[in-house]
């Protein structure tokens, strides 16, 4: 059941079926993730960490701003295969969401002993009760969810006062600048196909500064990995939740 809602949902191999049908960017993601190229973006993924000093020491750059305590409830957007749950005790409850049936499964492959509730559906609408997790992460997907900002109402929403909100991506601007380079471009579509170009370079500069400001009223930007990321950390405060009662506003550029 979804408690915002309580509207019943199917569970099929250890998933919620909150949402199985995508639109925009999510689709484009969720056509790329769930498909054969995903395994030749890996390999790229780890060259990248390969510059960062490693995997461990890439992912901790992002992960070292949650400051998550044995037995804290944990939800994650766009948990995929579950990379960043070696960096959170395996005490804590984790309800991760994402917009890939394959990845969900690797992650409940991957993390058997964990106590898991992985949801097929969309960060733009996450199944839990309002207040009811200590701490929020999304890393690795932000920049192309349809709706940033309400996505991150939600992860407020869902949040307790006083807890903590990370969100990690590359640099919006990577995207762009490829985009404007056409055998980059050509290169790309050609080896991951056409749903990773479409998410790459279909999306457009985010403006994380004013979209982030939309949904919290304390937090900071950190840089990462030598510039070409970011990570936006944010206390969750009790304004944050009465700003909920209020119509998201808009920003100029921003797809929410």
């Amino acid at each position: 059941m979804c408690p915002p809602c309580a509207k019943q949902y199917e569970v099929i191999d250890g998933i919620l079926i909150m949402k199985a049908e995508f639109n925009g960017p999510n689709a484009a993601a969720a056509g790329f993730y769930d498909g054969p190229l995903w395994q030749k973006f890996k390999f790229w993924e780890r060259v990248f960490f390969w510059f960062q000093g490693g995997e461990r020491r890439g992912r901790n750059q992002y992960m070292k701003h949650l400051p998550i305590k044995p037995g804290e409830m944990l939800g994650v957007s766009a948990i995929g295969a579950g990379n960043d749950l070696n960096f959170v005790p395996e005490t804590c409850p984790v309800v991760g969401v994402d917009i890939s049936v394959i990845q969900l499964k690797e992650c409940l492959k991957r993390f058997p002993k964990r106590d898991l509730t992985l949801v097929l559906g969309e960060a733009e609408r996450f199944p839990m009760p309002d207040r009811s997790v200590d701490h929020s992460l999304s890393a690795g997907g932000f920049n192309f969810f349809n709706e940033p900002i309400q996505s991150l109402r939600e992860m407020v929403r869902i949040t307790r006062p006083g807890g903590t909100i990370v969100v990690s991506d590359e640099m919006p601007e990577t995207g762009a600048k490829a985009q404007q380079k056409p055998m980059a471009k050509k290169w790309v579509e050609k080896t991951f196909g056409d749903d990773f170009s479409k998410v790459v370079f279909d999306r457009g500069t985010l403006p994380l500064n004013d979209v982030f400001s939309a949904a919290f009223s304390n937090w900071k930007m950190h840089s990462l990995w030598r510039g070409s990321g970011y990570c936006a950390v944010a206390t969750v405060m009790e304004a944050d939740h009465e700003a909920l009662k209020r119509p998201a506003p808009t920003v100029a550029g921003s797809p929410s």
